[in-house]
């Protein structure tokens, strides 16, 4: 009598699939059903009708699976998990006890950074219009690349990143941030988190003391904290980080001085040279991340830290996430002369370089004077949507908030009132469709207020309008609950 079939849950998405590929699968199977020795399994006819393969390939499979001990066939009855040594063996061996490292255990969990879009309209800060990319201008300029780079597209690239792409970079600060750098000196990297990691890598040894702002930029702090350095947050008001509160035996600070984040606040030019004038008599350095401030709002722009001051103190970061696209994943680092090769021996060991075709047609897009183009395009429409946000401002303070001054970038900071509780908030505006998202996550320390750092980048105006709305209502149900919990 035949030996009951054991049913194995198989999925093949690729009917074309080769022979090793099948036994993979079938042996997925097995291990995956807790199947023990003497379970009998499908025949080879009933797998390759499953399956959608030949026959031939099924049998060939086994055939692998019975060279590992696995399966067995046996004349006239079937085929059979056989009761093999590798098979108890992985079904009831414990877990391997592995050993992290410091660093390992010092992450943060990555659910934290993930996407979560709202199923109506999300107003997660930093997200440019994904619906405005220049689509036809990018698919141009990959075509002309395509057409002239052939071979050089699969050999290796230089660690510090493709020249041209670093020529057009270093005009581009120049004329726009007011940052004069030598192309030598700008190091490409995978968007501005990577430029944030080779900083800490190269130049934050454990244990040395880092000042941030506060609230600040979560994910860099993390990059920080992974890496062993002592974290003191000093607080921003609204003419940027307090420099005189910054402690004794700090070795660095991470500022984000032209669009502070997440407050929006601009740091005022009496702070820009309080600072540096730190960074010498303390024998410190400032890391300057730029990542938003191309898109500014008043009669004219404020130019980076690094530009107006004569000192090779300033590590500038930049990126191409907020004024492009972040799925390109291409950001820089600007680092003083000295820096320069260990920087690039720091970026050739971490992943060699970043995508040559990618900086190649990133190089092009630029030297054709689209990507300027598309900037000045950008600008008046989040101009459009920055003015509906400050429109905005006195429904906000009829029920008791503040829309914080920003002139910069693609969000804006609104300080609720102090009896609002922040994640309700935002859990009642889910409800509503509408994406919030709060500041009590960029608190290193103990929460100063509650708020929703609101991003308009990613909202086209009437949603954006509409959003607005919602919002001012949402907060005056949790004015009525909090008066009444007082009373």
């Amino acid at each position: 009598m035949r030996a009951k079939q054991t049913p194995l849950v198989l999925r093949l998405t690729d009917r074309t699939a080769n022979v090793c590929e099948l036994a993979a699968i079938i042996r997925s199977a097995i291990l995956d059903n807790g199947l023990r020795a003497g379970a009998s399994l499908p025949s080879t006819r009933d797998l390759a009708v499953q399956l959608g393969v030949s026959r031939n390939t099924v049998i060939r499979a086994l055939e692998q699976l019975a060279d590992e001990d696995l399966v067995e066939a046996r004349r006239g009855a079937g085929i059979f998990v056989k009761a093999s040594k590798f098979l108890e063996r992985v079904k009831d061996r414990p877990a391997y006890p592995y050993v992290l490292t410091e660093w390992a255990t010092a992450l943060p969990d990555a659910e934290m950074f993930k996407v979560r879009v709202a199923n109506g309209v999300d107003l997660r800060p930093g997200i440019p219009d994904l619906a405005l990319i220049p689509h036809d201008e990018w698919r141009s300029s990959a075509a002309r690349k395509l057409r002239t780079l052939k071979a050089k597209i699969g050999d290796y690239g230089l660690p510090n990143g493709d020249p041209d792409l670093r020529q057009s970079i270093a005009a581009y600060i120049a004329r726009s941030r007011g940052v004069f750098a030598s192309p030598d000196n700008i190091i490409i990297t995978a968007g501005a988190q990577q430029a944030f990691y080779l900083i800490t890598r190269v130049l934050i040894p454990r244990d040395t003391k880092v000042a941030v702002e506060e609230p600040g930029y979560l994910p860099m702090i993390q990059t920080l904290r992974a890496a062993g350095a002592a974290i003191y947050p000093v607080s921003v008001d609204n003419e940027g980080l307090r420099v005189q509160d910054i402690p004794a035996g700090v070795k660095a600070v991470y500022v984000t001085p032209s669009h502070q984040f997440p407050l929006g606040v601009t740091m005022s030019q009496a702070r820009r040279r309080e600072l540096v004038n730190w960074a010498h008599i303390a024998n410190g350095f400032i890391i300057e991340d730029d990542y938003d401030s191309e898109y500014f709002f008043s009669q004219s722009a404020s130019a980076a830290l690094h530009s107006s001051v004569e000192t090779d103190r300033v590590l500038y970061v930049g990126t191409f996430s907020k004024n492009l696209m972040p799925g390109i994943r291409v950001g820089y680092l600007v680092v003083p002369e000295v820096l320069k090769k260990v920087f690039e021996n720091g970026r050739f060991l971490i992943d060699c370089h970043s995508d040559n075709m990618m900086q190649a047609v990133l190089a092009e897009f630029m030297g054709s004077g689209m990507f300027s183009r598309h900037v000045l395009k950008m600008r008046k429409i989040y101009a459009a949507r920055h003015a509906a946000l400050q429109a905005a401002g006195p429904a906000f303070e009829a029920v008791g908030a503040q829309l914080l001054p920003s002139q910069f970038g693609l969000h804006a900071c609104l300080r609720l009132p102090d009896w609002v509780d922040e994640d309700a908030l935002i859990e009642s505006a889910r409800l509503c469709l509408v994406g919030l998202h709060g500041l009590k996550p960029y608190f290193s320390g103990e929460r100063r207020f509650p708020g929703l750092v609101i991003g308009f980048g990613n909202v086209p105006l009437e949603k954006l309008t509409a959003a607005l709305r919602k919002i001012v209502t949402l907060i005056q149900p949790h004015e009525d609950r909090a008066r009444n919990s007082r009373d």
